[in-house]
């Protein structure tokens, strides 16, 4: 007999798209961009995701942090960086970002995490599409 685990994980995916990141993989890089609201997660799930595919899958990883404050993220996430011999970039603007992606292009995977201020996500994701555009 299945666990309540098991059983409420399988609804839980038929709701929620999942895909696996290496699923169809090509060698192109993978850049993972990670929006949401404070508090989400995004910065907790990005280090998982860089450090899995680091040490477990022998991925060539950088993280970035889009930022718009020097902010506890910002240092605890270059502190675990760091700790996890993972390259990061600290950027504020859509060039910066764009310049951090071009200067990672050797990497199988780019992680990027928007840690904006509650009230200013807005300018993240202005900040990501500036760059998406700037990139193509």
């Amino acid at each position: 007999m299945r666990g309540l685990k098991d059983i409420l994980s399988q609804e839980i995916m038929k709701m929620i798209p999942v895909s696996n990141l290496e699923e169809g993989r090509t060698n192109k890089q993978r850049v993972v961009a990670l929006v949401g609201p404070p508090g989400a997660g995004k910065t907790t799930t990005g280090l998982k995701l860089a450090i899995q595919s680091s040490l477990i899958q022998n991925k060539n990883v950088a993280m970035v942090l889009v930022s718009d404050s020097v902010s506890a993220t910002a240092k605890h996430l270059g502190l675990l960086a760091k700790a996890a011999n993972l390259p990061l970039a600290v950027v504020e603007t859509p060039g910066d970002l764009a310049a951090a992606i071009k200067s990672n292009s050797d990497k199988d995977m780019i992680v990027i995490d928007f840690a904006m201020k509650k009230g200013r996500n807005k300018s993240g994701i202005q900040i990501g599409r500036a760059s998406c555009r700037e990139r193509v």
